[in-house]
């Protein structure tokens, strides 16, 4: 028992530093805290959810660690040592110490609905696994030890109190074997009510975040990206009329500059070829501004310029998102004051439009460490800030594809 113990130990002080990560820049690798009440058996019946045994017992307490890892944002594994202690009451006293090595599974519910700010704090979970038992038997009359397995069932809820700590409580039932009170009677195993509450660390890169805070995503449909796709072949046939007429206007001046017999009626045929083309330039750029009016379905307020491109490569901050255009300008502004001249030259702050949000970026930065270490300052007022870098990965691509520039 002492040899099992030292190794469960040993694994809680060395493996967070073997398994320190940075898939993804997520931190998934936790230590779990936890320590609690074992209910007790009053004698009054099958208890569904809390302690059945052949005899009644007292309120006992239990505690244990161990390691988790993130398989996926909605997937954890749990391995760790839990200590459980049971006591009889009645006309047959009797105590059981249970040493417990579990391996558990988590889902994460919080990820049903994670496009909610409140899924970035609060996070109800279930819990299904098993138990290998370790237990001693000790009464008046006799003792004796055993080491069966068992089945845990349970939930809880998590508060994420930062990006390396979370609070949680959980209930847990257990079904073990039907002779931890060297009693047979009843049903064919003995049940175990754990009620107990604890303390998470998320191991990981500083700024980074539980895996299960990963963003969610949204594929645009293939009418939404129809319309953006028409919209910039609008502009794109604008633009090249008006870079048509520009090379007209050159060709025209190159060959009045040749004729110099003709000089005096060429600078008049000129100013005169001129001034119709900046008439013609005018009615451009107002066909322009009504084709800019129409892209601007989606209905942006104020007096901001909207334009439709897409975003550059490179590393860029994302300090805040809402659907709430004035937050997000707010923001925006915040952020330009507060950074003032501590920007790299040709850095800068601005907003994009994307699926119905205002996202606010500082970019473009070429290197990422450029990118963390403005990120660094970003977090201390916005402390879900993060790093995103394009191009996206390739399934990505259409989610960013022709993002609307709020400059």
């Amino acid at each position: 028992m002492r040899r099992f113990l030292g190794v469960i130990l040993s694994l809680l002080l060395f493996v967070p530093n073997l398994l320190a990560q940075n898939s993804n820049d997520y931190r998934r690798v936790g230590l779990n805290l936890h320590g609690g009440l074992t209910l007790p058996d009053n004698g009054g019946g099958g208890q569904l959810l809390g302690s059945n045994f052949s005899g009644t017992t007292s309120t006992t307490y239990n505690f244990g660690a161990g390691l988790s890892y993130d398989i996926t944002p909605m997937w954890t594994i749990y391995g760790g040592y839990r200590y459980n202690e049971i006591e009889g009451t009645g006309n047959s006293p009797f105590t059981t110490d249970i040493h417990s090595a579990s391996l558990k599974a988590t889902i994460n519910f919080n990820r049903l609905f994670r496009r909610s700010t409140l899924s970035n704090f609060l996070n109800p979970y279930g819990i299904i696994g098993a138990e290998q038992d370790f237990y001693s038997f000790s009464s008046n009359t006799e003792s004796f030890s055993s080491n069966p397995s068992s089945v845990v069932a349970g939930a809880g809820i998590a508060f994420r109190i930062s990006d390396m700590f979370d609070l949680f409580s959980q209930y847990e039932v257990k079904f073990s074997t039907n002779s931890l009170d060297n009693q047979t009677g009843g049903v064919p195993f003995d049940q175990i009510g754990m009620l107990s509450a604890g303390i998470k660390i998320n191991f990981g890169k500083k700024g980074s975040k539980p895996l299960r805070m990963y963003p969610p995503v949204k594929r645009l449909s293939d009418l939404e990206y129809q319309e953006f796709k028409d919209k910039v072949g609008d502009i794109d046939r604008a633009t090249e009329g008006v870079a048509r007429q520009e090379r007209a206007l050159r060709d025209m001046a190159d060959r009045f500059a040749l004729d110099i017999s003709r000089r005096d009626s060429i600078i008049n045929d000129l100013s005169d070829e001129l001034a119709r083309a900046h008439t013609r330039i005018d009615d451009l750029e107002e066909r322009v501004s009504r084709l800019e009016n129409r892209i601007d379905s989606i209905k942006i307020g104020g007096d901001l310029s909207v334009r439709l491109k897409t975003v550059a490569s490179g590393h860029y901050v994302q300090v805040f998102a809402a659907r709430d255009l004035e937050s997000s300008v707010r923001v925006r502004d915040d952020m330009q004051r507060q950074l003032g001249g501590r920007l790299p030259d040709g850095i800068c702050v601005f907003m994009i439009h994307r699926n119905g949000f205002y996202e606010v970026l500082i970019g473009t930065f070429e290197e990422y460490q450029a990118a963390s270490e403005i990120n660094n300052r970003a977090v201390q007022t916005f402390d879900d800030s993060f790093i995103i870098t394009f191009p996206r990965p390739t399934h990505l691509l259409e989610v960013y594809n022709d993002t609307h520039i709020i400059e």
